[in-house]
């Protein structure tokens, strides 16, 4: 069964302005833009944030940190093992395996000062392909968003 014209009209402006949408193929073209840049250094950009929030924050739960990063705990549970696999963070269990906490470790300091070069060009790429203001607005109107649609705001 195809829709009707009415319905393929609708249909069509939906994809055209979903939000979700249009933010979801954003986020994938700048993540794999970022990733491509940042290969040399065998992170991928999502590791390195979080390797980022632990030498900014220190010591953080896992629900900590997917928060911080608007991610579901599973999702998050899964990068945090690859990353401690490697040596770059520790985990401390309490409560059994129930409670974990996470500590970037020497090697984690080590791997974010040898791919801040890499995240420095992936970034100004990015930067002069926006403009410096209109990243500035768009980056703070994506944050506000974020936080509202997370309800935190």
């Amino acid at each position: 069964m195809n829709p009707s014209t009415e319905e393929k009209a609708l249909i069509a402006e939906a994809l055209e302005t979903c939000a979700c949408l249009g933010l979801r193929k954003t986020s994938r073209a700048v993540t794999r833009r970022f990733d491509t840049i940042l290969d040399p250094s065998s992170l991928r950009s999502t590791q390195v944030v979080i390797l980022l929030e632990l030498a900014h924050n220190g010591t953080m739960t896992l629900s900590q940190l997917a928060d911080a990063m608007f991610m579901e705990k599973s999702s998050m549970s899964r990068m945090v093992k690859t990353l401690a696999d490697r040596g770059y963070i520790s985990i401390e269990y309490s409560g059994g395996k129930r409670y974990a906490s996470y500590t970037l470790e020497p090697e984690g300091l080590e791997a974010i000062r040898n791919v801040v070069p890499y995240w420095m060009k992936a970034q100004q790429e990015f930067i002069d392909a926006l403009g410096e203001n209109d990243w500035k607005d768009i980056r703070e109107a994506l944050l506000a968003a974020a936080k509202t649609m997370a309800g935190k705001s």
